[in-house]
């Protein structure tokens, strides 16, 4: 390990002092120290650099340099791949001797080979203490391995420890070096040792694992240890001795079993497991009901849907370590190499006017850009996955509607807007019409025509069905244009009276009725009447009404569910504002409305 000024290229060369480099290309030395002066230091040249990842990087904490090279001697003629703590360079061969920073450049040393014995006794000393369910100490790990612990330097202790939980590291088990822990005296507030953390680089954790969570780490995989030996050292009774429930188990016998199951070994429960019990014990509380559920039970089954949900939400901490891993961001720019020649395809389709092959191309870029890009370059792209895709709709050839279908739609627009005025035997011609159309379509009608239809269809069912039980009805005028003769005042307000008592209940049932309904429910009390006595009457139904509600006569509609032609009539005879004839009908749907909310609790 030596001294040395590098000169590196000029273009994007940024170095950052806590990561590793490696020079590349040709690395050349352009003159060695001067002498027996000891300011003076190697110069180097590098064509080019590149940055190790955080798994290769703690790699060279491990080697060991060899011995100091004296100074008289110089390297070779070429560096070959050293690598480099990284630090700003100077940008010229010319002033490299004048700009340039000092940076540090390790040799490629040998890895010393392992101590295999020792290896295998700190394995079983550790293996025993996790058996143990306890910690040990450094000292007393190496006393028990019959090792003296001044030959073992710090950079041999980080070798070993790497050597023991390597394999381990590979298949995601627990590190054995996290049972390695201070004395009580030095680790008061139960911290891991420093070491842990290089144990941490070495075995491939990012660069960017801090104190803190190398601390998490320490107690996560500790705990892990101790759990699963402890599992592991239990008699052969299963943990789970939950037994199954019997037939004609009351619910909530079985639902307290599995509670108190919980309460014992839910904390060591695999998640699995732990889903399967919380699905069975929501399904008993489901058939006990909420209710007849004693206060304790409902706050333990609180407890554990807590945790179980604790349990589902919070990703594992190996998960979280591999968002960041090298090979997932390798993958991602892969992915969105792959993602952009897509887009150079497309574009090269578009301006050929290809529509079928850029049609393709859009198809094969969907599954790229939904399931392989990374948050931010799916962000970054949706706007010209939606430029694509409408460049597409917009090139692809535009279907002519069906005359008939245009026809039909013309038809039911009509009878929407002559809604009000319309009779039964215009509408029934109408729809004669429509249903004539349809059997000429070319294809099916669409759902939302084929659903208006078949309302207007209901509409003149209920018409000529209304028509029909006013012409059974006794009190209906007679044929040859005979008319009902007028009453006088007394008579019409004691009719005015038992039709507010029927129009109220309907307001508080919220229903309207027509005049033929309004005979029937006072049992022949209210004869066939003159069209005028018929105003007469509302407007003394509404005679105590405010200024300020709505008009409890609302209620009583046509034949078709449409406003009564008096009411027009009774709002003009009472002072209220004209409505205008386009939205009458809406005016008197919210009039209704109103009416039934304020009776509903009168």
């Amino acid at each position: 390990m030596f001294r040395a000024r590098i000169s590196l290229p000029t273009e994007g060369v940024i170095l950052k002092p806590h990561h590793v480099y490696v020079l590349t290309e040709q690395a050349a030395v352009l003159r060695g120290p001067q002498g027996d002066d000891r300011t003076s230091r190697w110069t180097l040249r590098a064509e080019g650099v590149a940055r190790l990842t955080a798994g290769k990087a703690a790699e060279w904490e491990l080697l060991k340099p060899p011995s100091p090279v004296p100074a008289g001697e110089s390297p070779s003629g070429t560096a070959a791949t050293p690598a480099v703590h990284g630090s700003p360079a100077s940008k010229t061969d010319a002033d490299a001797e004048k700009t340039s920073t000092p940076l540090t450049t390790r040799s490629t040393a040998v890895t010393p080979s392992p101590d295999d014995r020792l290896v295998a006794d700190l394995s079983d000393v550790l293996l025993k203490t996790a058996r143990e369910g306890a910690t040990i100490t450094w000292n007393e790990l190496l006393e028990q391995c019959r090792t003296r612990a001044q030959d073992i330097s710090q950079e041999r202790r980080l070798r070993l420890l790497t050597t023991v939980d390597e394999p381990r590291a590979k298949t995601h088990r627990p590190l054995l070096s996290s049972l390695v822990t201070f004395s009580t005296q030095a680790q008061p507030n139960s911290a891991p040792p420093s070491f842990f953390r290089q144990v941490l680089l070495a075995l491939g954790w990012p660069h960017w694992t801090d104190a803190a969570r190398a601390a998490d780490i320490w107690r996560e995989h500790q705990q892990r240890l101790h759990r699963a030996h402890r599992a592991a050292s239990k008699p052969v009774t299963k943990p789970s001795g939950l037994l199954p429930a019997r037939p004609g188990e009351e619910p909530r016998v079985r639902l307290n079993a599995i509670l108190r199951y919980l309460d014992h070994q839910g904390a060591e429960l695999p998640f699995l497991d732990l889903y399967r019990l919380m699905q069975e014990a929501d399904r008993l509380a489901s058939r006990i009901g909420n209710p007849f559920l004693p206060r304790p039970t409902k706050d333990r089954l609180q407890h554990w849907r807590t945790v179980f949900s604790s349990h589902k939400d919070a990703p594992s901490p190996r998960e979280q370590e591999n968002r960041e891993d090298p090979e997932q961001s390798k993958s991602l720019a892969e992915a969105r190499r792959v993602f952009d020649g897509m887009v150079a395809e497309f574009r090269a389709a578009r301006d050929a006017g290809d529509l079928v092959r850029a049609k393709r191309i859009r198809r094969s870029m969907g599954p790229v850009y939904a399931l392989r890009l990374s948050a931010q370059d799916r962000e970054a792209a949706t706007g010209l996955v939606r430029e694509f895709k409408q460049w597409v709709r917009d090139e692809e050839p535009k279907r002519t509607a069906d005359p008939s279908l245009r026809a039909i739609r013309g038809i039911l627009r009509d009878l929407g807007t002559r809604r009000a005025a319309l009779t039964a035997d215009e509408l029934a011609s109408a729809l004669a019409e429509a249903d004539g159309l349809c059997h000429r379509l070319s294809s099916p009608l669409p759902e939302a025509e084929k659903k208006q239809l078949g309302r207007w269809h209901g509409n003149l069912r209920h018409r000529l069905q209304a028509k029909e039980n006013n012409a059974d009805d006794p009190s209906t005028p007679p044929e040859d244009g005979r008319t009902a003769s007028r009453l006088d005042a007394t008579v019409i307000r004691s009719l005015a009276d038992r039709v507010r008592t029927v129009l109220e209940d309907a307001a508080r049932a919220g229903i309207t009725v027509t005049w033929g309904e309004l005979r029937r429910r006072m049992e022949g009390a209210l004869p066939y009447l003159h069209p005028d006595d018929q105003g007469e009457i509302l407007v003394a139904v509404e005679r105590d009404t405010p200024a300020d509600e709505p008009l409890l006569s609302a209620l009583v509609a046509g034949a078709d569910l449409s406003p009564h032609g008096l009411y027009r009539h009774v709002r003009y005879s009472l002072g209220r504002p004209r409505v205008p004839d386009v939205s009458l009908e809406m005016h008197w749907r919210m009039e209704v409305f109103r009416v039934y909310q304020l009776w509903r609790h009168r």
